[in-house]
């Protein structure tokens, strides 16, 4: 299921909204995940998810004679709950 997807099944289950004001919602709050997960904020939602920033070291080698190095740099994981995990297998 993709974003615009999901847009219009929110539309058939939330009377009174259009498709406008619910793909307004998701992308505010898109956004807002992604603002709060460059501030190194943790996103999370109970019993579904957690979002949260894990550093990953910055490497370095030699490959043929040229000496090379990354940096370290901040990478988003995405955890499931295991309450989710247990529904989604459940079939619930």
């Amino acid at each position: 299921m993709n974003k615009t997807e999901i847009i219009k099944a929110l539309n058939k289950q939330i009377e009174g909204q259009t498709v406008k004001s619910i793909s307004l919602v998701i992308d505010t709050l898109l956004e807002l995940i992604t603002s709060e997960l460059k501030a190194n904020n943790t996103i999370s939602f109970r019993g579904f998810l957690t979002i949260e920033n894990r550093l990953v070291k910055g490497r370095s080698g030699d490959l043929a004679g040229h000496k090379w190095q990354t940096k370290d740099r901040l990478v988003p994981k995405a955890i499931l709950r295991e309450k989710f995990k247990k529904e989604v297998q459940d079939g619930k």
